[in-house]
């Protein structure tokens, strides 16, 4: 799915979204981990001389039946 043509009115069925505040957008770089369930974005926080980096991670995991265990454990 290309995100920059276009904004979704809603979230695909097993898509992961995560959003941001438009003013913090230049500070935001998402972080492609290479595996369908994860998506990572990274936060630049520079003040004076001091720069702090943090990673915030989404999964989508999903844990209805005994058959998704492997998988859960897994992540």
């Amino acid at each position: 799915m290309d995100s920059s043509i276009y904004l979704l009115a809603c979230r695909p069925h097993r898509e992961l979204v995560i959003l941001w505040r438009k003013s913090l957008g230049e500070t935001c770089n998402i972080v492609d981990l290479d595996d369908g369930r994860l998506l990572g974005i990274e936060v630049d926080i520079k003040n004076n001389d001091d720069e702090i980096k943090l990673l915030f991670v989404n999964i989508y995991m999903l844990f209805d039946c005994a058959d998704n265990k492997d998988d859960f454990m897994q992540y």
